[in-house]
């Protein structure tokens, strides 16, 4: 009895001790300046290419970004081709074309916007098939990364295309929404794996993030897509992993992700934001 007593006040001590130390620190950040951010991909799809210019606001501001408006937009190709893109009346800051993106073909973005003129240069390059897409319910799986305790277990295969220096990034839609948490953020290359069926973890990668480890639901509507990148794009969505999953005591401060895109004046201000080029394969299939 004396032990649980004695251990009591020792608790309380240390807490009163802990809430006596505490101290509120308003921290006053200066407003950053606004910059041009550019999020441009072109596909091998034959679909409306869509871009996003914006402008950046400060770290702490929720309301979302305001379109860069009255840009001009355009991309060639080292084919000779020319891509104009037309700014949305809809969406302020969206700027479409309808074409359809070549593997090895090599794309030049130019933006110019209020008297500054950025470019960037990316690769189309290859993209293996997706050969599947099975569903295990959760009870019946063998378990590893990725796994989930409830639902259903989605996992996809495929091959990667041999020959070293390919790099991917994976999205997945649910029921059409895609997927799209800091921790659903997926890229890898194929350094240890050339030429060999994905690994095990790659393959349920694409199964949802929460808390509950749920998996899918019986009826959702899986969809999965492979998209080649870069190995500048693979760079930037690794480090922009790493800086939405920044967390913790001893995290590092946040930082700017490396860019692709220039200012054409290298005194003139910087841009953020990526510009590459995705051939894509895509299944889908029904949780059941």
């Amino acid at each position: 009895m004396k032990f649980k007593i004695y251990n009591y006040i020792l608790c309380l001590v240390a807490s009163v001790g802990m809430m006596a130390c505490e101290d509120v620190i308003d921290v006053t950040l200066g407003d950053s300046t606004p910059q041009l951010t550019v999020d441009a991909w072109i596909s091998n799809q034959l679909t409306t290419q869509t871009f996003r210019l914006s402008i950046s606001q400060d770290y702490f501001n929720n309301n979302p970004t305001a379109g860069a408006s009255g840009a001009t937009v355009v991309v060639t190709d080292n084919l000779g081709n020319t891509y104009n893109f037309a700014e949305s009346t809809a969406n302020p800051g969206n700027y479409t074309s309808n074409f359809q993106g070549a593997v090895d073909v090599t794309y030049t973005l130019n933006v110019q916007y209020q008297g500054q003129e950025y470019q960037a240069t990316t690769t189309l390059s290859r993209v293996p098939p997706i050969d599947s897409l099975v569903f295990t319910k959760a009870e019946e799986a063998d378990g590893g990364p990725g796994s989930v305790s409830t639902g259903y277990q989605a996992e996809f295969f495929a091959t990667d295309i041999p020959g070293v220096g390919d790099f991917y990034r994976i999205k997945t839609y649910q029921n059409g929404v895609l997927m799209n948490k800091p921790s659903d953020l997926t890229s890898f290359q194929d350094l240890n794996v050339d030429g060999l069926p994905f690994i095990l973890p790659v393959r349920l990668s694409i199964n949802p993030t929460n808390e509950d480890n749920d998996g899918f639901k019986q009826g959702d509507m899986v969809k999965v897509e492979l998209l080649s990148i870069s190995e500048e794009a693979f760079l930037f969505f690794d480090q922009l992993e790493t800086q939405t999953n920044n967390g913790g005591l001893f995290a590092d401060p946040i930082a700017n992700v490396p860019t692709n895109i220039s200012n054409v004046n290298p005194s003139g201000p910087k841009a953020v934001g990526f510009f590459y080029a995705s051939g894509v394969s895509t299944i889908e299939g029904i949780a059941q």
